[in-house]
């Protein structure tokens, strides 16, 4: 799952090998220095080994400092959570005898602030132990926090570190602007963002390129990992690495791209197929060909692709050929099936003649403005056909209307950057085709936020394709002429240093309320203009409901509306879930983010799947895929009209009061359709009295 962590640091294990020794006549003595958090029992082994003897021999002894420090500290907060920590302090101070002074106090790192007293002075008998409170509220500063605890009695101290991630409450979010200007463009840049996460760039080229670097931050945050998505997060490392202006090196490179052949490995089935999630049978053949497609990219560039996942994962293409054809969605898979097995010199003509007879009955005479008559191109130009081939390409219709699909991974966007990549890779000298509109419409789609991991990632591959092909006819290529700026709330402007030369690419303030491109001479220039990070000016507050609804509630255990919190109470978080058409929408994700103060409470001996182990009475919705993390739980499905539900148990862990992130569901396809709930307080009691 690749996404984004604020991570808290964890301590070390207690634990030493000291290698193999050469034993000799004199003494030896191995040191270990254990660390000051650690308080217990250690086991000490020591093996002996000889060329015809054996022998073993261990001991144990007890290690505990002045002091035992045991802190309770919630895993995770966000800004604005204002809670109870506490430490069980154990006096081992000998001779410090009865109601010995301790000093107890509290130390944060900036992401944090103590509210009230920092020191308390506590009476602890010698051998006996006390517990000690305060107060800490979550500062507007994210990433891992440490709170110090601190026991001092006379000359003895000891010290203990506790950790938690302070996280945002809202999702991270990624706004592109992209276009071409002729003379000058104003663009707006007014989020508030955390500082953490945070990337304000700016890209500009004579080329088409320039639209590929948001979309190459999109996919780098994306939050999800699906087989799908993995590959596609992997796409502008491979195809954009051989552009030193997008920041990879080899060595990032050759590590991205063997990550995700790692996990096409662990995911791929007995049949050769790659599944959603796992090596199991939910799997989508869309998928299968986008997996092979990038490990024939893959292969070709030069990365080391195993032989049996190339050649198990051909064979599941040719299972796909025999599948029958009821639609367009259908053809454009086995065209695309083909298109793979013939890149590897495998052919099917069976396939490709089915195909063309189901493409030649009149009820399907839409499949022209589809993209099947591009690959049905590509693959007759692989095939030496090529009569055949320059007959299809030169039908190519740039403004015919595009038929979305998105539970196929079909949409405008899509459809452009395949004519781009297998124009380019097959017929370089018909771009001079593409009219320059095709590519100005490929901009405002993404400025109006119509793009998807899928899209992203074929738009890469076409873009990089066609910006190689043009620069090798020695069109478009050079540094650009012309002036990039930010303008501040005052309307002072200065100018951003760029570098690059295929395309110019730098970084602009967080002050900056608008981007000023303006050009010199004939040529225009693509830009792109990228704004991502975490909002933090109450805009992930807002309720929205586009497509879907989600609700979001806190019951007790027997389904009754909750009043009151107390400390060490399990409760349940009820999800509601509905289209708000009478579409059924596919590929949802839901996030549902806990308030801190709270864990997870999984069930144990129901299944190996998270959804089994999470779900409680009263859940009427069963997704395809769960993630539960310390601090969230994901859920990945379907809905249509009637309301489904889910139920999972927290559990109170830390009194306090404590933001509730807004729950959202967003379609990793179909851009329009999102929902989000309100974000809300929630406070838990201590010293109930029930």
């Amino acid at each position: 799952m690749i996404g984004i962590a604020f991570k808290r640091k964890r301590e070390k294990p207690v634990v030493y090998w000291s290698g193999i020794r050469d034993a000799t006549a004199e003494k030896q003595v191995v040191t270990y220095q254990v660390p000051d958090y650690f308080n217990g029992s250690l086991r000490v082994m020591a093996v002996a080994v000889s060329a015809n003897r054996i022998g073993a021999t261990e001991d144990r002894l007890t290690v505990k400092g002045p002091f035992v420090i045991q802190p309770s500290t919630p895993l995770f907060a966000v800004p604005g959570d204002e809670f109870e920590v506490s430490a069980i302090v154990a006096n081992n101070v000998v001779g410090s005898g009865k109601n010995a002074t301790i000093s107890v106090g509290i130390d944060v790192s900036t992401h944090l602030a103590v509210v009230g007293t920092k020191t308390h002075s506590i009476a602890i008998d010698e051998g006996r132990e006390k517990t000690v409170r305060f107060v800490v509220k979550a500062a507007a500063e994210l990433g891992g926090a440490t709170i110090t605890f601190t026991a001092r009695h006379k000359k003895e101290t000891t010290a203990f570190n506790a950790t938690l991630s302070v996280r945002p409450g809202s999702p991270h979010t990624t706004i592109l602007a992209a276009g071409m200007v002729d003379k000058t463009a104003n663009i707006p840049t007014k989020r508030k963002l955390y500082a953490e996460y945070r990337k304000l760039n700016v890209s500009v080229s004579p080329l088409p390129l320039a639209l590929a670097d948001g979309l190459m931050a999109y996919l780098e945050k994306f939050p999800h990992g699906c087989t799908e998505q993995i590959v596609s997060q992997t796409v502008p490392a491979l195809v954009l690495g051989e552009h030193p202006e997008f920041g990879f090196d080899k060595a990032t490179v050759d590590k991205s791209v063997t990550r995700t052949i790692r996990v096409l490995r662990a995911r791929q089935n007995e049949e050769g197929a790659f599944g959603f999630w796992a090596a199991n049978s939910h799997v989508s053949n869309f998928q299968v060909i986008w997996a092979m497609q990038f490990l024939t990219e893959a292969k070709e560039r030069g990365a080391r692709v195993p032989k049996d996942i190339l050649e198990n994962g051909l064979s599941y293409l040719n299972d796909v050929l025999n599948l029958e054809l009821e639609s367009l969605d259908d053809a454009r898979i086995r065209a695309s099936a083909i298109y793979i097995l013939a890149r590897h010199g495998k052919l099917a003509p069976d396939a490709l003649s089915g195909l063309r007879e189901f493409l030649a009955n009149p009820a399907n005479k839409d499949w022209k403005k589809d993209v099947i008559p591009v690959y049905l191109a590509a693959i007759y130009q692989l095939l030496q056909d090529k009569a055949e081939a320059r007959r299809l390409v030169s039908g190519i219709d740039f403004d015919a209307p595009i038929r979305s699909n998105f539970d196929s991974y079909y949409d405008s966007q899509s459809h452009r950057g395949i004519v781009l990549y297998l124009l380019a890779n097959h017929f370089p000298d018909r771009l001079s085709d593409v009219p320059g509109d095709y590519i100005a419409q490929m901009a405002k789609a993404i400025a109006d936020g119509r793009y998807n991991t899928v899209s992203s990632a074929t738009l890469i591959y076409g873009l990089e394709a066609y910006a190689r092909q043009l620069v090798k006819a020695g069109s478009g290529a050079g540094a650009h002429s012309g002036s990039v700026e930010e303008v501040l709330s005052d309307k002072k402007r200065t100018k951003i240093q760029l570098s690059g030369a295929l395309i110019s690419r730098g970084s602009f303030s967080p002050e900056a309320r608008e981007i000023r491109i303006a050009t010199n001479g004939n040529t225009p220039l693509f830009y792109q203009v990228t704004v991502s990070g975490f909002d933090r000016d109450g805009k992930g507050d807002v309720v929205i409901k586009k497509g879907v609804e989600i609700l979001r509630e806190f019951q007790t255990v027997d389904g009754k509306p909750i009043d009151t919190i107390h400390l060490g109470d399990e409760i349940h978080a009820v999800l509601k879930l509905r289209s708000v058409n009478s579409t059924y929408h596919n590929n949802l994700a839901v996030v549902d983010l806990l308030p801190a103060g709270f864990e997870l409470v999984m069930e144990h001996g129901q299944g190996g799947n998270n959804w089994d182990r999470l779900r409680q009475n009263g859940s009427s919705w069963s997704p395809d895929y769960a993630d539960a993390r310390e601090d969230r739980v994901v859920l990945y499905g379907g809905a249509g009209s009637g309301i489904v539900s889910f139920v999972y148990r927290i559990k109170a862990v830390t009194a306090g009061t404590f933001v509730v992130p807004a729950a959202y569901v967003k379609s990793m396809y179909d851009p329009d359709v999102s929902a989000r709930t309100e974000s809300a307080k929630i406070s838990v009691v201590a010293n109930s009295t029930r």
